[in-house]
């Protein structure tokens, strides 16, 4: 619930981006729509680590910790690399017009992407804490 929760805020976030225009001011266009997105990415990563790391045997720890941020990084860059290419091929990136829609166009699709997740994370996340005795081990 609480991954799902946090890929909606992002996803507001994102969309509340999108809606820049070229002339944006920092407070009153960007910051609201980055706040709420930091927030609900802060409570993603938080839950996709704790679920990925419930259960894991202290001796496998390390193991499971870097594979879990050798995911982040690269669902970042691919991430990074989707959204450049519809951000480019909305919008004439040199100039500040086409550099708003070309953002707005990748804003947009990091939203779509962002509710997709969401759904996925309330349909396959466990809904409660892990019982029994495993320990959780971070790095």
């Amino acid at each position: 619930m609480v991954a799902a929760g946090g890929l909606l805020l992002a996803a507001g976030g994102t969309f509340w981006l999108s809606t820049a225009p070229a002339d944006a001011r920092y407070a009153a266009d960007l910051l609201p729509g980055l706040l709420v997105l930091g927030v609900g990415v802060g409570l993603v990563f938080v839950a996709v680590s704790i679920t990925a790391m419930a259960g894991i045997p202290a001796q496998h720890a390390g193991m499971a910790s870097g594979f879990l941020m050798t995911g982040h990084e690269i669902g970042a860059a691919l991430g990074v690399a989707v959204l450049a290419a519809v951000a480019t091929a909305a919008g004439d990136l040199t100039t500040s017009t086409g550099a708003a829609t070309g953002f707005s166009s990748g804003f947009l699709a990091a939203a779509g992407i962002a509710v997709g997740l969401a759904v996925f994370a309330f349909l396959a996340m466990p809904a409660r804490r892990a019982t029994g005795q495993a320990h959780l081990h971070m790095h």
